[in-house]
């Protein structure tokens, strides 16, 4: 149904929303400060999502495709400077 890559990051979203669900309802401050406790419980699932988001593209989809030397030591037709 969906690509492997789709379900990785589909299941990595799961994963960090459930974090954030169990973060913003097992926080334990009380008072005027519990919707602060809440709010930084559910900022940090998703800056942990974002910075895994961003790992697993740059990875996935490199923008700078890397250079492969040959037998020879050469770069593959690439000129040396």
């Amino acid at each position: 149904f969906f690509r492997p890559a789709t379900m990785i990051m589909l299941l990595g979203t799961l994963i960090f929303a459930v974090l954030g669900v169990v973060g913003f309802f097992g926080s334990k401050a009380c008072g005027p400060m519990a919707g602060l406790g809440k709010f930084i419980a559910i900022t940090t699932a998703v800056c942990m999502w974002l910075a895994w988001i961003i790992v697993y593209m740059s990875q996935r989809y490199p923008l700078i495709v890397p250079i492969r030397k040959v037998a020879d030591g050469s770069r593959g037709g690439v000129p040396h400077h």
